[in-house]
């Protein structure tokens, strides 16, 4: 069985033909291909035929526990993201959201738009340039980009965030947003690919189109606005994980799957189709 990650398939084999021919030639050995998301098992059959099993990400929700209202500052509203600050993580659609729900709260509800604070952690390529961003649309004074995280500081950095926005342009899962929704922090997503498939429209999160920081903005906004529909939303995510998203999902999913590679690495052997 051969696990994928996700750049392996979207980005390397698109460097060039040789590349592609590169990734190709890996997946034929594979008797099993593990693929986080059914949107990156699309991109899997492009370059082989053969079966497929959808292996996603886990959380522990102990490690990620649910947010207390205690662990909110009451003067602000944070806003934030923990992701690579690279261009297709749309990093850059989040900020001109940003932009947009502060120039409707400055206009509509001035209490409010100094409440706003937003938090970006990660590093990356693109970080002076959405820096310089930040001051191109007058944010920079409520934007702070805090670098790099380590693991095992998310899950208090999750829990001081009041809504948790991922607009990538391009993603084969997203397991920071499965650690939010772990939290009971409402999460803002992306329509691309693997966030897409994480969250329930309207019940565990909103999901937004790509590229789109107006409709982003809209949806942030709702949720700034209205605690109630926070709370039922942050409920609404961590049930989620707990539905289909723990580790022990997880892992059973993976010895299905081992299971499966050992079935049909024995009917190759004897000649013999393994059953359906």
């Amino acid at each position: 069985m051969l696990s994928v990650w996700g750049s392996d398939i979207y980005d390397f084999p698109n460097k060039s033909a040789w590349h592609r021919k590169l990734v190709a030639r890996n997946l034929e050995f594979a008797t099993l291909i593990g693929s986080t998301s059914h949107a990156m098992a699309q991109e899997i059959s492009k370059l082989k035929d053969g079966p497929i099993a959808i292996t996603p990400f886990g959380v522990d929700p102990s490690q990620f526990p649910a947010r207390t209202h205690d662990a909110c500052d009451a003067d602000s509203i944070m806003l934030g993201t923990i992701k690579a600050l690279e261009p297709q993580y749309g990093i850059d659609t989040f900020l001109r959201a940003v932009q947009i729900v502060l120039t409707q709260l400055r206009r509509n509800h001035p209490e409010i738009a100094g409440r706003i604070q937003v938090r970006i952690y990660g590093k990356g390529h693109e970080h002076a340039k959405l820096q310089a961003l930040t001051r191109e649309l007058g944010i920079a004074g409520q934007v702070t980009f805090a670098g790099f995280i380590d693991h095992d500081k998310v899950p208090d950095a999750l829990n001081e965030l009041d809504v948790y926005v991922a607009l990538s342009r391009r993603d084969s899962f997203g397991v920071a947003i499965l650690e939010a929704c772990s939290c009971s922090v409402p999460v803002v997503v992306s329509s691309a690919d693997g966030p897409a498939e994480i969250v329930n429209d309207q019940e565990s999160g909103f999901i937004v189109p790509v590229d789109d920081p107006g409709f982003a903005a809209a949806r942030i906004l709702d949720l700034v606005l209205d605690p109630a529909l926070r709370e039922r939303l942050g409920r609404g995510g961590r049930q989620r994980v707990l539905d289909e998203y723990t580790w022990e999902h997880s892992v059973q999913t993976m010895l299905d799957a081992y299971r499966q590679t050992l079935a049909l690495a024995h009917h190759a052997d004897d000649g013999r189709a393994p059953a359906p």
